[in-house]
């Protein structure tokens, strides 16, 4: 609404020059005014504080329109009568003949004014923040009785009628004691804003005690037993009580719902009289277990149940929920081939689509009102007159191809149904689920008029690839500070910048987490964790392990380092997306773990597979898996959980890495390289690393088209992991048969960086030998005539210039989190600065932390020193190692001031390698050698280390 804006700008404007009396401070004051609501203040407290109504929902959809009018008329209202009010103190200061009637009017209408806009804007804030109180109720009370033993839901059937606005519910539910335990109470959960009528025990009617949305039902249990449950309730959904495990400021946050500058809402459900969407977090039906668990989101146990849904009162509109649907006069029945954790229901006036694809049933339902939509890609995907199938046929094959290729299963249901939502439909990625909650058995809800990205037809395969089974996805943002923003890179302004996020739509938990439950007591997050070994370590999927963000990975390690998983799971302190970062970390650990007792990576993984597989759609016991599991490989998950969950300290290692060389052999088509490298632990932690070795498929060349071709992984990459115990070292040489590329991983380790990426030299050998062998921290360490500075050794320092001459030092790199410094998590681009800046990167020198620091050329006033304390008088060699990773770096110029010689002016222009800076005569003490910034102006500066050589007595 432009109206409230234009009264609230006009009427203060007038305000200000009035009583300001002074144009150019006024205007002064209304641009910053203007610049700080807009830029600072629009999305406090609710957008309470933007008068131009930039940060409120403002999108209208043409399913169910806009998502929160009563708020919206409310912040507008605050704003129109302020503006009003402004207008009155205004004409109040014009004199006038005191006393008369009509100026005491004026005053009583311009109060009148002021506080109809401060109850409206009291009333929308305490209509925001009311959300947020009654879902820290709600969590409390998730707490309250999570420590209570839980009944199994067994089955139920829902008798569904939609009268208006309200639901009218009977369901009949079959609950069992599986805890080996007495029970003397059921907890049941159902939405606190359904009201019970009825409830009734095995046909007896009973009494219950209910706290919101927990009802507790008086009946005794033993284990083994089961009971029927009827309930009979009635009302509406309470919204409040989804996604409790969501941090309230992301639930506040509208910024991710938007689309270029408008905001589109969030709702989480609905039930009106044209349309009802419903899915399992809202508690529309009875349930045993809690959809989320907000004290600690990886305990997410579920039941699988057998559900039927009768649906009364629906009219003419289409009925949609899992299952086979049957029609029997005015009601519609569902009923599920599988058991399922849950059940959703959308009632609206959709038009379907529907094709069969082997053996699978696949329907697109659409809102009426789109129906355009459906002739444009029906003209899309018109077959050519030479096609024997359609291109549907096609696609749908192809992206089926590409879901089982990339999860190694087979899509576990008989259809698949793709549901069109209104633009304000949100849901959340959660880490522990893999999913959000589009992403439903059997259904994936989708936003309104499509997903917003542009698809033609060449693309549409590539489109869905990317919607349905990429994890990040891109995300472009708007921000009103981004406009007045130069993008130097581009010389142009920009309007959208863009973040990754979890994909919301990602689908591979219906291969997964949707399908298997296993339980344990000691390690409740046990089935997000066998679903992950799978999910991450599975060769067929395309790509290998993939890379976590560099800066929730770092976080991640560095909570590792005084704080185990177990801590992590329970810690409310803890982001979601860094708790995701340790999991996946502690979860490799584990299947490096594993390697070293003699259970490889892809057995591990397909007897896991193999398991579930048998499992499907069933809850089971840990201790059967661990069972079968110690039959196979001989070993006892219960020996390896306790400390690997419960390890609060990380090591830290030393590194010696040689050259990957081509084994030289008489048949030049033999591609066979030998890897020689070292480590060491030089932490009272036992450690584990691995290395990555990438080759060639069986079939060279031709083969890795073909995979290409069908969307197979294009190479064999094997894992290996080895155990480097607290203060030993191993020393590895490897011979690797048509080979691609090698990774070493140190993982879970105080070590900048932690990976290390190499391909072959060109170098060739004729070495073949291959060993693991014991060696000593010596091995790692330079001779005893060698001395050595980094740049990160205290020894270095940095000088620049500010107001006054500023000395830097680097006592701040023993901070655990000393990588923030680092580029590498913050800007991400090598580029020259006016300040010196540092980059993590594997071919600087150093020791636990391998970097470089760089500055722009410039009139030499920055400087980076390396001193040295030469212990003896003699003849030394200096040198300077500039790393290969450095680009457009001209002649560097070097001031070596030896103690006891002359000071010499040495340029160097060779990177990748020691250089030498000539030999010097020098006494014992300090010698010192600089590099400045002094250079061209695009020039990059380099400063990695450099070292002294004693090449004997000095000659006089």
């Amino acid at each position: 609404m432009v109206i409230p804006a234009l009264v609230f700008m006009i009427g203060f404007s007038f305000f200000v020059v009035t009583w300001i009396r002074n144009r150019v401070l006024s205007v002064i004051f209304l641009l910053g005014f203007l610049g700080t609501t807009i830029f600072y203040l629009s999305d406090c407290l609710f957008g309470l504080f933007d008068p131009l109504g930039l940060s409120l929902p403002s999108a209208f959809s043409r399913i169910t329109g806009h998502s929160d009018i009563w708020g919206y008329f409310l912040q507008r209202g605050m704003w129109f009568f302020l503006g009003l009010s402004f207008v009155g103190l205004t004409i109040l200061k014009f004199d006038r003949i005191p006393n008369r009637v009509s100026c005491v009017g004026k005053r009583v209408l311009v109060l009148f004014f002021l506080i109809i806009g401060i109850l409206c804007g009291g009333s929308f804030f305490f209509l925001q923040q009311n959300k947020f109180w009654e879902r820290l109720n709600y969590r409390s009370i998730y707490e309250k009785y999570s420590s209570y033993p839980k009944a199994y839901l067994e089955s139920q059937d829902v008798d569904y009628e939609q009268r208006e606005n309200e639901m009218f519910v009977n369901t009949k539910l079959v609950v069992r004691n599986r805890t080996g335990k007495d029970m003397s109470n059921v907890l049941l959960y159902l939405n606190p804003d359904l009201d019970i009528t009825a409830l009734s025990i095995n046909g007896m009617t009973s009494l219950f005690e209910r706290e919101k949305q927990v009802i507790v039902v008086p009946a005794s249990l033993s284990p083994g037993d089961s009971l029927l449950l009827e309930l009979s309730y009635k009302g509406q959904i309470d919204e409040r009580i989804c996604y409790l495990n969501v941090p309230d400021v992301e639930i506040a946050d509208t910024r991710k719902r938007m689309y270029l500058a408008c905001r589109l809402g969030k709702r989480y459900s609905y039930l009106r009289k044209d349309f009802t969407l419903l899915i399992p977090e809202v508690l529309w039906y009875p349930t045993t277990v809690p959809p989320e668990n907000p004290s600690s989101p990886y305990d997410n146990s579920r039941n699988f149940t057998r559900y039927s849904l009768r649906v009364r009162g629906h009219g003419k509109n289409k009925v949609i929920s899992q299952g086979m649907r049957k029609r029997n006069g005015d009601q519609v029945i569902f009923r599920n081939e599988h058991l399922l954790h849950g059940i959703t229901l959308n009632i609206g006036d959709y038009i379907t689509r529907q094709l069969t694809v082997d053996s699978v049933t696949y329907e697109l339902h659409m809102w009426r009102k789109h129906a355009a939509l459906l002739k444009i890609l029906n003209d899309r995907l018109e077959p050519s007159p030479d096609q024997k199938v359609s291109s549907t046929e096609l696609i749908i094959r192809h992206v089926r191809h590409i879901a089982e290729i990339s999860t190694g299963r087979k899509y576990p249901y008989k259809r698949f149904q793709l549901v069109e939502t209104p633009l304000d439909f949100t849901s959340y990625f959660r880490d522990e689920m893999k999913s959000s909650g589009f992403v439903q058995p059997e259904v994936l809800y989708f936003p309104e008029r499509g997903f917003r990205t542009k698809v033609f037809f060449s693309e549409v395969e590539l489109a869905v690839n990317s919607l349905l089974f990429q994890e990040d996805k891109f995300r472009n943002t708007f921000s009103w500070d981004g406009i007045l923003r130069w993008n130097v890179l581009l010389k142009r302004f920009h309007l959208e910048d863009g973040v990754f996020d979890k994909n919301p739509y990602l689908i591979r938990t219906q291969f997964y987490n949707q399908i298997s439950d296993i339980i344990c007591q000691t390690y409740p997050f046990l089935n997000s964790l066998v679903n992950l070994i799978i999910e991450d370590n599975n060769q067929t999927r395309i790509q290998p392990r993939p890379s976590l963000t560099p800066i929730l990975e770092q976080q991640a390690i560095d909570y590792l380092r005084s704080h185990s998983l177990k801590d992590a799971l329970y810690d409310h302190s803890l982001t979601m997306a860094v708790l995701g970062a340790i999991f996946v970390l502690k979860e490799r650990e584990l299947v490096d773990i594993f390697q070293t007792k003699g259970v490889d990576q892809d057995s591990l993984v397909s007897f896991l597979m193999n398991f579930l597989d048998r499992h499907r759609f069933n809850v089971t016991d840990f201790e059967q898996l661990n069972e079968e599991f110690k039959s196979v490989f001989h070993v006892d998950w219960n020996t390896v959980l306790p400390s690997w969950y419960a390890r609060s300290r990380i090591p830290t290692y030393l590194l010696k890495i040689a050259d990957v060389m081509r084994v030289k052999t008489e048949n030049p088509k033999d591609l066979y390289s030998r890897i020689e490298f070292a480590i060491f632990n030089d932490s009272d932690v036992d450690g584990v690393v691995n290395i990555r070795t990438s080759t060639y498929l069986p079939g060279g060349w031709a083969e890795m088209q073909l995979a290409h071709k069908e969307k197979r992984r294009e190479s064999t990459i094997k894992y290996q992991a080895f155990k480097i115990k607290a203060k030993t070292g191993k020393r590895f040489a490897l011979v690797v048969g048509e080979f691609l590329d090698f990774m070493i991983n140190t993982n879970i380790a105080g070590n900048l960086p932690n990976s290390f990426f190499f391909h072959e030299t060109g170098i060739f050998t004729q070495d073949t030998s291959q060993y693991i062998e014991e060696v000593s921290r010596r091995y790692f360490l330079p001779d005893t005539n060698v001395f050595i500075v980094d740049n990160t050794d205290p020894g270095c320092k940095l000088t620049q210039p500010s107001t006054f001459l500023k000395l830097v030092n680097n006592d701040h790199l023993m901070s655990p989190k000393s990588w923030i410094r680092f580029i590498n998590f913050k800007e991400g681009i090598f580029m020259p600065s006016s300040s010196w800046k540092e980059f993590l990167a594997q071919d600087c020198q150093g020791t636990t932390v391998r970097s470089f620091v760089f500055t722009r050329g410039g009139a030499g006033d920055y400087r980076l020193t390396w001193e040295v304390d030469l212990p003896k008088e003699g003849e030394y060699e200096a040198f300077v190692y500039i790393p290969s990773y450095s680009l457009n770096m001209n002649i560097q110029k070097y001031r070596i001031s030896p103690l006891g010689d002359e000071e010499k002016v040495v340029s160097i222009d060779t990177k990748g390698k020691w250089c030498s800076l000539g030999i010097y005569n020098c006494l014992p003490g300090i010698s010192k050698i600089s590099l400045s910034n002094e250079g061209e102006e695009n020039q990059m500066i380099i400063g990695d280390a450099v070292k002294w050589v004693y090449q004997g007595k000095a000659i006089r």
